[in-house]
């Protein structure tokens, strides 16, 4: 499934009311790490359907990124039931590898940091399906 972009008008019933846990990513597109971040983010929201992840351009939802205490981007932030249950903010790139990034990498490093908040559970589909591909 692709990512959903959430703005005040539809962030009740994509976020609030959704039937599964959501990843929110607070970004803008001038945002050099976050166009770093999108394409792991769009790369769990297509094969982890038990995710919901939706992005919020905090230049064209301001009010939104106020309401949540955004201070700088990217932000990730997960809801379950309704309720905001962890943010992680930045991001960290001694984990992967600069010289060769592979998808691997890539996705090793969003579910380490996602399991290290406790935003997602702790067996992941993406790193379990790429690691048996890999042997």
């Amino acid at each position: 499934m692709a990512t959903v972009t959430v703005t005040s008008n539809n962030f009740e019933a994509e976020v609030l009311n959704a039937d599964r846990p959501v990843l929110v990513d607070f970004w803008a597109p001038w945002c050099g790490p976050c166009r770093m971040v999108s394409p792991v983010l769009d790369t769990i929201a297509e094969e982890t359907p038990s995710v919901k992840v939706c992005k919020v351009n905090v230049d064209e939802q301001p009010e939104l990124a106020q309401t949540f205490k955004v201070m700088s981007i990217p932000t990730l932030a997960a809801f379950r039931d309704g309720k905001l249950t962890g943010t992680s903010v930045g991001v960290r790139l001694s984990l992967i590898h600069i010289s060769e990034p592979t998808r691997q990498a890539e996705i090793s490093y969003a579910v380490f940091c996602l399991k290290k908040k406790n935003l997602l559970e702790k067996k992941h589909k993406i790193l379990k399906k790429d690691t048996q591909n890999k042997k």
